[in-house]
């Protein structure tokens, strides 16, 4: 490896930034991808905001299927256990037949 070449790796490592010399190889230059700016680097890709969509549908419904499995089994107790945490029947009637979407 050249002195050149090697004094520009270590800069590159080392986070300096550099301008591109014309006598430069391009692509065939072991070091041209890191001298490639990107201008849309800082706004996010399209995958990346579709990823994190599909992943808020996916937690939403996550949370749904708890909320409808809890509702059920909130149904389900008799009315000992209620009065153990301070409810009532009609306190469980009213939130387990609520839609699984409502809070």
């Amino acid at each position: 490896m050249i002195p050149k070449e090697r004094q520009r790796r270590r800069n590159l490592t080392a986070g300096h930034t550099e301008k591109i010399d014309d006598d430069d190889q391009g692509p065939n230059d072991p070091g041209f991808l890191g001298k490639l700016s990107t201008p849309f680097a800082a706004s996010p890709s399209l995958w990346a905001v579709a990823g994190a969509a599909v992943g808020n549908v996916v937690t939403t419904l996550l949370d749904w299927q708890e909320r409808a499995s809890q509702r059920r089994q909130l149904l389900d107790l008799d009315d000992a256990a209620l009065k153990d945490f301070g409810r009532s029947r009609a306190d469980a009637a009213r939130e387990g037949t609520k839609p699984f979407w409502r809070t």
